[in-house]
């Protein structure tokens, strides 16, 4: 059974990325998306192909929509990894809460945070 949907905004190429932006602002690089609990999570259409290559694929083959089972906890972990920037500090988390993004990182091919996670898991 598949999980919550997740609302997907993918607008043309071109623009600049910013997390504060509504839908109807969304700059034109950005891909935008929305968790199972209504959380939004946005990032550069080249950041999610290059950082998270298998989440790019399931909101393009969706056509704005994308079932993604993970809670927006998870999914805000994730984004941290595939933006660029200082990654999530993940060694104070649950086991628990790692292993779900160790999970995430290899469902959404999210590397970076998969690698990580393998360190702190060891």
């Amino acid at each position: 059974m598949p999980g919550p949907v997740a609302e997907v905004n993918v607008p043309p190429s071109q623009g600049s990325a910013r997390s504060d932006v509504t839908s109807s602002e969304v700059p034109l690089d950005v891909v935008e998306f929305k968790g199972p609990h209504g959380q939004t999570f946005s990032t550069s259409r080249r950041s999610l192909g290059v950082n998270a290559p298998g989440l790019s694929r399931l909101l393009q083959s969706q056509a704005g929509k994308a079932p993604l089972e993970e809670d927006d906890a998870i999914l805000e972990f994730l984004v941290g990894f595939i933006n660029p920037g200082e990654q999530p500090a993940l060694e104070s988390e649950a086991f628990d809460c790692v292993l779900s993004v160790a999970k995430a990182a290899e469902k959404y091919e999210v590397y970076s945070a998969k690698n990580f996670c393998r360190y702190i898991l060891k």
